[in-house]
Parts: structure tokens; C-alpha cells; sequence
């Protein structure tokens, strides 16, 4: 690269495009930063690149930077449909990502996770797993914003790399270098960022690519639970890779090698029918059905991988809660505080609600990604919600759908939950305490993007922080 015309399209908040910005300019190519926003509105990241030889242009893109290029380094948040994106492609223009020259240059195949729902949770988790469980050096990192390029000098060739994708770093490596992973996870496919991909069946092509890229040596973890997951299994059939499942429910003898529930214990069975027990349900700190999945998809891989069953199991019991999924921000006055500001799908606000059912005082809104609220909606008028507040620019939406849900369910008490509609995040949170009880717990679990009033999630998420605080400051002591 020493020399070469190396453009950035795109720098945003996460790291990625930061990491891929020092990668160049340490392999000595002339690198250009683009990107639609102000030099305010990045002010944080270009604070980070400080001292660094990059030329800046920053308020808008000029596509005579991209013809000039010798490579383009694309941030995943550049949708296909993108102008520039699609000139990249007329002009055949050579283009990367920070995910593609990380996945390529790996001195070993990484673990890889994905799904709609859980998957940083269960990249942590299977990462702190497996460094117990096979007393092994693992390094985490991917979509969760922990990006890889720079620390590829800390990564041994003996190393164990589990890295979280989501599906736009999926789409752009299946379109450059693909990837060969050791193991492919999957949590879950569920409607999700048909914004971005157009239809359901280009987004579970997204997701499936993980485990097409397996081959004889590979190991795919699927769940069995879900029927899109589970057509995944003839893919790693075909591509000669070993398959296990995993699923709340224990599945009959012979059906393979598999991962379940049985009286509160986390047992995995292998294929010759032995089973093992990796722990005690009742000893895990994460909360609800869906996290109990998540654990369960991480004893099916490290069940498969041989790890030590008593050291994963006393590692799953000391795992915490992720900041911004179902993360307890205060207890007062018996009412809980929680923030799941990470929730951004119906169906992962839908997960959240049945976890506190009958406690939930919900506050959902945000911004929509092309898919149904109705999930969100069933769940909170199933799961009987104390109420449901919602706010943002899908507040009308939400609104209906749980009136639409509250018509179709059976009748009986608590089954339509009082339902208000606000502006921001703000008001909501007030109203939510006119609802608040001892017992009850206010819920922050959106079910929707967070680009209509924040940069993202993690800002949403600090945002209910505060509040939750200064709420509590304004509490008289002891009530």
C-alpha cells in the first residue's frame, strides 16, 4: 500500500473506519477521509486520528476522490443503494472493508457469530467460555465495535478469534474475500434491517453466507428453534461440516448432537448420546428465555469443542449482563430501572417484555426498520404489561399495534394495556411513573432504531441512564 490513493468513505462513531484509517497510514498509503457529516458532528473521531497524515473531507463527498482512488475502504453503514457505493461498481473501482482485510489477514480461521437477536451477547459469552473451558488465549472482537485490524500482531497462530458480524459486514464479505470460519453460530434469523436489504430473503442470505463458508473441519451451532436457522443445516451438510443444535426443549435420542434444558441444567448430548451438565440455570445472572438460549448456543459449541464442562460452566455463572441489554440501572422504592436500549427488533423488545411479565411498564419507540411491530405489541399485551409508552417517530405505529393485538387476544384482565403516546425518551420516561408500582419494573426496550433522535443505541441507553438518575436524585430519602 506504501504510496497508493487510499480513500475512506464514511468515518463514523465505531472504530472500524478509526482502525482502518491507522492500518493504512502505518503501511504508508495516502489516505483521504469522506464522510456526509461535519467536522462537529465527528468530533470525536477525529480527535482519535490526531497527529496522523490523513487529508479530510468532511460535509460531503466528492465522487472525483473515489475516481482518483487506487482502493476504497467502505464503512459498513454505506447502504448498497448508496450513490457512491453504486460508482464503486460501475467503474469497478477495488473496494474493502476493515472487517474484509481483518478476516483475510487472521493467521487462523475465526469463530464467527451471527443472528437478529444476541449475538454480542453470545460472542462474550463464548468467548469467556472457551478461554476457561480450554485454557486457550481467545480475542473478541467485530460488530460489537472491539474492531480487529490493529490488533492483529496480538493474535497467535494457536489463538482462538471469535468475532461478532452482523449482516452488513456479512453482505461485504461474502462480496470480497468471504470467509472460512472454524465454527459458524447462529442465534436466530428474524425479519431485521429490510431498510438496508429489501426483501427477508436477501437479509437470510446475508446471515446464511457464515455457514456456507464452513468446510469438512467446520462446526456449525444452529438453532434448532427456529425454522430459518435450521434450513441452515443442509447448507453445513453439503459443505461437509459437523452440526450441532441448540434449543430450550430436549430433542428425542438420535437426533444428533445438541444442546438443552433439562430440569434447570444446561446439558449438552453428543452424538454418541453421552451427556454432560454445564451448570445450573438458576446460577446464571442474565435474565429471560432469550438469554437462556443464547447460553445454551454456547454450551453446543463448547460441548462440540471439548472444552472443560465444570470450568464453562462456573464462566457462564460469573458472566454480567452487557451494557444496554437488560442491564439493572437502579432498584428504588421496589421499582426496577432497566436499560435495553440495544433492543432495536420487535421480536428482541418482545424478549424483553415476556422476561418481566406482568411488570413491565414499557418505553418503546424509535425509528423503524421496515418490519412489523405487531411482535412487540403481542408480546406486551401476552405478557401483560403494566402499560406501554410509546414514544418517537414510530409512536403512532407502536400505539396501533398494540390495539390491534389487545382486540385479537382472549379477553381477560390486564389484557389491553393502557397505551400512551410522547414526543422523546424524556417524557416518556415520566409518564412511566405514573405506572410504576413496587413489584414493577420500567423497561427502556424500544424495538427500534435509534437514528430518529440519537446516533445510536449506546447513546439512547446513556441517555435513560441519566434520567433514571436524576430521577432518583429528586426522590425524597427513603421513599
Amino acid at each position: 500500500m506504501r504510496g497508493r490513493r487510499v480513500v475512506l468513505l464514511g468515518l463514523g462513531r465505531f472504530g472500524g473506519q478509526l482502525a482502518a484509517a491507522r492500518w493504512f497510514c502505518e503501511a504508508g498509503a495516502r489516505v483521504l477521509v469522506t464522510d456526509l457529516k461535519p467536522a462537529s458532528a465527528l468530533a470525536d473521531s477525529l480527535a482519535r486520528l490526531e497527529g496522523l497524515p490523513i487529508e479530510f473531507r468532511l460535509g460531503g463527498h466528492d465522487e472525483r476522490d473515489l475516481l482518483g482512488a487506487d482502493l476504497v475502504c467502505v464503512s459498513p453503514a454505506v447502504p448498497r443503494q448508496a450513490p457512491l457505493r453504486r460508482l464503486l461498481a460501475e467503474r469497478a473501482i477495488p473496494w474493502t472493508t476493515e472487517m474484509n482485510l481483518a478476516a483475510a489477514a487472521l493467521p487462523a480461521p475465526p469463530l464467527g457469530v451471527t443472528g437478529s437477536n444476541g449475538k454480542t451477547t453470545t460472542a462474550s459469552l463464548l468467548a469467556s467460555a472457551l478461554a476457561a473451558g480450554l485454557q486457550r488465549r481467545v480475542h473478541l472482537g467485530g460488530n460489537m465495535g472491539q474492531p480487529l485490524l490493529g490488533r492483529l500482531h496480538e493474535i497467535g497462530s494457536q489463538d482462538l478469534v471469535v468475532l461478532e458480524l452482523s449482516s452488513f459486514q456479512l453482505e461485504d464479505l461474502r462480496d470480497g474475500p468471504g470467509i472460512r470460519p472454524q465454527l459458524a453460530l447462529i442465534t436466530n434469523v428474524l425479519p431485521n434491517h429490510l431498510d438496508r436489504h429489501g426483501t427477508l430473503e436477501a437479509y437470510v442470505a446475508c446471515k446464511r453466507t457464515l455457514v456456507e463458508g464452513l468446510g469438512p473441519e467446520g462446526l456449525a451451532v444452529l438453532n434448532r428453534e427456529d425454522p430459518i436457522v435450521r434450513s441452515f443445516e443442509a447448507v453445513a451438510r453439503r459443505r461437509g461440516a459437523r452440526v450441532v443444535t441448540f434449543g430450550l426443549r430436549r430433542p428425542p435420542r438420535g437426533a444428533g448432537a445438541a444442546a438443552f434444558l433439562a430440569q434447570g441444567r444446561l446439558v449438552y448430548r453428543d452424538e454418541t448420546g453421552a451427556e454432560r451438565c454445564y451448570g445450573e440455570a438458576a446460577a446464571l445472572r442474565l435474565c429471560g428465555r432469550h438469554n437462556l438460549a443464547n447460553v445454551l448456543a454456547v454450551v453446543a459449541a463448547c460441548g462440540a469443542l471439548g472444552a472443560r464442562a465444570e470450568r464453562v460452566a462456573a464462566a457462564l455463572a460469573a458472566f454480567r449482563p452487557l451494557p444496554h441489554r437488560l442491564e439493572l440501572v437502579a432498584e428504588h422504592g421496589g421499582v426496577l430501572y432497566v436499560n435495553d436500549s440495544k433492543a432495536t427488533t420487535p421480536e428482541a423488545a418482545a424478549a424483553a417484555v415476556q422476561a418481566y411479565a406482568g411488570r413491565a411498564v414499557l418505553l418503546a419507540g424509535g425509528a423503524g426498520k421496515g418490519t412489523s411491530l405487531l411482535p412487540l405489541a403481542r408480546a406486551a399485551v401476552a405478557a401483560r404489561a403494566r402499560a406501554v409508552i410509546a414514544y418517537g417517530q414510530c409512536r403512532a405505529e407502536i400505539a396501533a399495534a398494540v390495539a390491534t393485538a389487545a382486540a385479537a387476544a382472549p379477553r381477560r384482565p390486564g389484557a389491553r394495556p393502557p397505551v400512551e403516546v410522547c414526543e422523546g425518551l424524556e417524557e416518556a420516561f415520566v409518564r412511566a411513573q405514573a405506572h410504576a408500582r413496587p413489584g414493577s419494573v420500567v423497561l427502556l426496550s424500544p424495538g427500534c432504531a435509534s437514528y430518529d433522535q440519537y446516533l445510536c443505541y449506546e447513546e439512547r441507553g446513556a441517555h435513560f441512564r441519566r434520567l433514571v438518575g436524576e430521577w432518583l436524585a429528586r426522590r425524597p430519602a427513603g421513599r
